[in-house]
């Protein structure tokens, strides 16, 4: 842990292992007699007595459910900051960014966001280091390298990262599906739904995806989000044809002992296969569709043949992710987003074919007063919601530091925030069923 000097036996393997340097907090644990770390850089008050415990748990977890390790040992390397999320996943190792909040302990939704984030970068061990897809294996790293199939590498760790989470004893099953509630309400909120599908958002991750503009969900998906409920889709439908007997946990052991065991890299499309092998042509067909069409996915009918149902209401406020029920919800939707701004409130992004687009605004546009009265980011939903139904109101708005006029008619919010109720009126074989998915038993059939 100190300075001195290094060896790398190449230069893939130099480039694959990172170094994290300044005063560091060290964590050491250990899990399948395999050292595990964890180092933080940066001011924290971090309990690492309960972290130590929680990515015991976790590693055990996926280390069980793999069957075998992808390395001798593995290093967690965390920065934090003021706020920040992310990481990155290496071949022993992952480099994780995080608010310093979030290791505290103190809040248990942003607790449990880090735990997430560790859990997501560590089974990228073995899905994405251990069983490498084929193209990005072939790169010789001065070009642009396109594949469909991130939803299989990205998609799947996010449908695992909080199912991991669960399966260990880390959350409870209303916590886990609040979770559900929020990715499936991130994807109704993007009309880009209807535009891109899984596989062109994978393709297109080089130009798009790290590129956000302000238009982004009106064209566009992510390969994270869509891939990892449709992952729960391919879950849920491999149980329910197998009557249990097969599980997307069954197709990730296959993909070890055929790929990653082997060093072979994955082919592109070789999932599909996969599921074929395993499950028959008719649930590998739809597969191939919902990973190519630009359509909802069928999870509402999937959920219920789990005693789950699946709740859309609309949107109780601005801050409002969804994944619980609301008692109160808006009344008047203007189709935009926006942060407090020193004039008024700053649209942040415009949805399209909202009564926003509808009246010529655009994000950056500075609205200052609605019907001659000054608004600001905490009142304008109020003032939204106090304007008699089918009426227009007049907004103020600067751009580009010109002041403006136009006429919006607020229409009534879309049902576009979900939850998932657990039903307790189920009989016992719905109630095995769903026990078996959120439970688990800690390796695939």
């Amino acid at each position: 842990w100190s300075w001195g000097g290094f060896e790398a036996p190449g230069y893939d393997a130099l480039i694959d292992h990172p170094v994290l340097m300044g005063s560091l907090t060290l964590l050491d644990f250990e899990v399948g007699e395999r050292p595990h770390h964890l180092l933080i850089q940066g001011t924290h008050q971090a309990d690492l007595q309960r972290l130590g415990t929680d990515l015991t748990r976790i590693c055990d977890w996926q280390q069980r459910f793999w069957g075998d390790a992808a390395f001798a040992e593995y290093h967690f390397l965390c920065m934090t900051g003021a706020d920040g999320y992310g990481g990155l996943e290496h071949r022993a190792s992952s480099a994780l960014l995080c608010a310093r909040d979030d290791l505290s302990g103190r809040n248990d939704d942003h607790y449990r966001r880090f735990l997430g984030l560790a859990s997501h970068e560590y089974f990228h061990g073995w899905l994405v280091q251990a069983i490498r897809p084929a193209v990005l294996s072939a790169s010789a790293l001065d070009r642009e390298v396109l594949t469909r199939d991130l939803w299989v590498f990205e998609g799947i760790t996010s449908y695992y990262d909080d199912l991991c989470l669960r399966r260990a004893g880390l959350t409870t099953p209303a916590q886990y599906l609040c979770g559900v509630g929020k990715e499936l309400t991130r994807l109704l909120r993007r009309p880009g739904r209807f535009l891109q599908s899984v596989a062109e958002s994978s393709e297109d991750a080089w130009i798009r995806l790290y590129h956000p503009h302000v238009n982004s969900a009106n064209f566009e998906i992510s390969y994270y989000n869509k891939g990892a409920l449709l992952a729960l889709c391919l879950d849920l439908s491999l149980r329910l044809e197998s009557a249990g007997a097969l599980s997307l946990d069954t197709v990730l052991v296959r993909l070890w002992q055929n790929f990653g065991r082997t060093g072979i890299p994955l082919p592109e499309g070789q999932c599909v296969g996969i599921v074929e092998d395993l499950a028959g042509p008719a649930l590998a067909g739809r597969l191939q569709d919902w990973i190519t069409a630009r359509t909802d996915l069928p999870l509402p009918a999937l959920l219920a043949e789990m005693g789950i149902a699946l709740r859309l209401r609309a949107a109780s406020g601005p801050q409002d992710e969804g994944g619980q029920p609301a008692e109160k919800t808006l009344r008047a939707w203007l189709g935009a987003q926006w942060l407090p701004h020193a004039l008024g409130v700053q649209l942040r992004h415009v949805q399209t074919d909202s009564p926003a687009e509808q009246a010529g605004l655009s994000p950056d546009d500075i609205l200052i007063a609605l019907d001659g009265v000054r608004t600001t980011a905490e009142q304008l939903s109020e003032q939204l919601d106090a304007v008699p139904g089918g009426a227009a109101l007049r907004i103020q708005f600067f751009r580009d530091d010109i002041l403006r006029e136009t006429r919006v008619t607020p229409t009534p919010p879309p049902r576009d925030t979900a939850w998932l109720e657990l039903l307790e009126d189920v009989d016992d074989v719905v109630l095995a069923r769903r026990r078996a998915w959120l439970e688990g038993n800690g390796r695939g059939q």
